[in-house]
């Protein structure tokens, strides 16, 4: 008889139901890859060609400190920004050392609290864009292997900061480390038919989500990180025979900071410090408060030849301080992101208001509930977002806790021009006995929500709002339609009267002749100040920061650099 060797039926029967059940989780995970990458229409590698997994950092890469990074292990953060080490292992990450220089891996990818989910990104491709990163070895002093003498130096102009003219507009000759060049913000158009106001709604809170979440969606840092270079002396003010910067000189006599990092919930403020509060008041009663942070939209205009320059250098440092943020160019752009609106009139700077009257018709249609306060200017300003932030609401608490939905402010630097109004009053009907006092457009200026909403009831007025008129003075223009409406300027000076508002970068302030008689003496009837005094310790923000490589300096200066790395304290003390 024949012998039959059988295996146990339990064995028997095991391996055909785990060959199943193996084969069954390969084909799910094979369609979940394909859907994941088929699902999600993201940017080509034309558009975006940032693979590079080093980031430089110790004596070349400066240390992130305009923001406290969110959930990293072992470290805790209090409700005012502040954070305390308990652990030195704050990131899984990799270090390899390589000509000296010690170089950083990509974070570990596996981020629970990504914002960069499929769904996110299939709303928004370019949601956690950055720029290549082909410049990190730039900063090695190396392109293509070939040894360079580069210096951020090399970025500036001696007469761009006094003459509002930068060299080179669109960056396109400017040399490869100042990042500048148009292709190296990827020579891609986009299709105005598909990128149009009509057709598109621009995601204005992206750099805010990158910047909550600090880095970008292939895990680089974001903002992108600067060069210790940057902390050094940048000496221009050629006419002034200056041998020191003198910004950075300004900001360490003036005692200028941040009030906060930029990626901030929280603001720390002072009702007390206000131009007209009473100065009798006691050192127990000058007491910080710290309340929620206002939520602000950041409006910038500007044009296409600025893509690459002035609203890189933006959105590479201080835009993803705003809530929002959004730059109305020329062309459009969902990477900044731009959008380019139609408006009355050629697309030029003597047309500027009817080009602001857009902008504030756009916002209200799409973004105007979302916001307590709405910022705007061109693209050479130079902003302190959370000091903004930080300033709004100490002036909304000293009003009572006014709510600005429903309180009406005007604020930025105040000037007071007769000059302005004769003109005014030639071309437009203007009261007779008023006095014309309008903030600058030159440093930015703010609308409460409950402002802009009164604004926007009226802003095809054509006799009190002069909606016809073809002018570059859209900040005039302004004024003029706000006193219509019974709303007037705020006086931002601080308790001590300095400015917080400036109409000039920060060196010029601080060696301003204040006794020189001309046209700044004259739209400022309450007197200048200069020298430590010539700006709030909390200053919002400076005009005429025409070169990108000085928006990356001053930005250092403010948030990235020790005093060890200061030539001008070295020189000065």
């Amino acid at each position: 008889m024949a012998i039959t060797r059988t295996r146990p039926l339990r064995q028997r029967s095991l391996r055909p139901a785990m060959q199943g059940v193996f084969g069954l989780l390969s084909m799910v995970w094979l369609c979940t890859t394909i859907y994941l990458f088929t699902s999600v229409s993201l940017p080509t590698s034309s558009e975006y060609d940032s693979k590079t997994n080093i980031d430089i950092i110790d004596n070349m890469i400066l240390s992130d400190t305009s923001r406290t990074l969110p959930q990293q292990q072992g470290t805790h953060h209090d409700n005012n920004g502040s954070g305390t080490d308990k652990s030195k292992d704050t990131m899984n990450t990799e270090m390899t050392t390589v000509s000296n220089h010690t170089m950083l891996a990509t974070p570990n990818q596996k981020d629970d609290d990504s914002p960069y989910t499929t769904d996110a990104l299939r709303r928004n491709p370019y949601l956690g864009w950055q720029p290549p990163q082909q410049h990190l070895m730039q900063q090695l002093n190396f392109i293509n292997g070939t040894a360079t003498n580069f210096s951020w130096v090399d970025c500036l102009s001696s007469t761009a900061e006094y003459t509002g003219k930068a060299p080179d507009k669109d960056g396109s000759n400017q040399p490869l480390g100042c990042l500048e060049r148009p292709s190296q913000l990827g020579n891609v158009s986009f299709s105005a038919e598909k990128f149009n106001e009509t057709s598109w709604i621009p995601d204005i809170t992206m750099l805010r989500t990158m910047l909550m979440h600090g880095r970008d969606r292939d895990g680089h840092p974001y903002p992108a990180q600067l060069p210790k270079e940057l902390c050094r002396d940048f000496i221009i003010s050629s006419d002034q025979n200056s041998t020191i910067d003198e910004d950075k000189r300004c900001f360490k006599e003036a005692n200028i900071k941040p009030t906060g990092p930029l990626n901030a919930s929280t603001v720390t403020i002072s009702p007390w410090n206000h131009f007209g509060v009473s100065h009798n008041i006691s050192d127990e009663n000058k007491t910080s408060i710290t309340v929620p942070a206002p939520k602000v939209l950041c409006l910038i205009y500007t044009v296409q030849n600025s893509h690459s320059t002035s609203i890189r250098a933006i959105r590479d440092t201080w835009g993803g301080g705003c809530d929002g943020f959004l730059a109305f160019s020329s062309s459009p752009d969902p990477r900044l992101p731009a959008i380019a609106l139609q408006h009355e009139g050629p697309e030029s700077y003597d047309n500027m208001w009817q080009k602001v009257r857009s902008i504030w018709k756009y916002v209200e249609a799409h973004y105007l509930d979302e916001f307590d306060w709405f910022f705007i200017g061109g693209d050479d300003m130079f902003v302190l977002p959370n000091n903004l932030r930080t300033y709004l609401a100490s002036l909304a608490y000293k009003d009572g806790n006014a709510d600005p939905r429903l309180k009406e402010y005007y604020v930025g630097r105040r000037f007071h021009s007769k000059e302005m109004k004769q003109k005014l009053k030639k071309k437009q009907k203007f009261p007779k006995n008023a006095k014309l006092y309008f903030n600058t457009g030159g440093s930015g200026y703010t609308l409460s929500h409950a402002t802009l909403r009164k604004f926007l009831t009226v802003v095809d007025d054509v006799e009190h709002c002069s909606s016809n008129e073809k002018t570059s003075a859209e900040d005039v223009m302004m004024a003029k339609c706000l006193h219509h409406l019974g709303i007037r300027v705020t006086d931002s000076r601080d308790q001590q009267g300095r400015e917080r508002f400036h109409m000039f970068m920060p060196g010029r302030l601080y060696n301003w002749n204040v006794a020189e008689k001309n046209w700044y003496h004259r739209f400022n009837p309450w007197g200048l100040k200069n020298k430590a005094d010539c700006c709030a310790p909390d200053t919002v923000s400076f005009h005429y920061a025409k070169q990108p490589a000085m928006v990356r300096h001053l930005h250092a200066l403010l948030y990235h650099c020790s005093s060890s790395d200061a030539t001008y304290a070295e020189t000065a003390h």
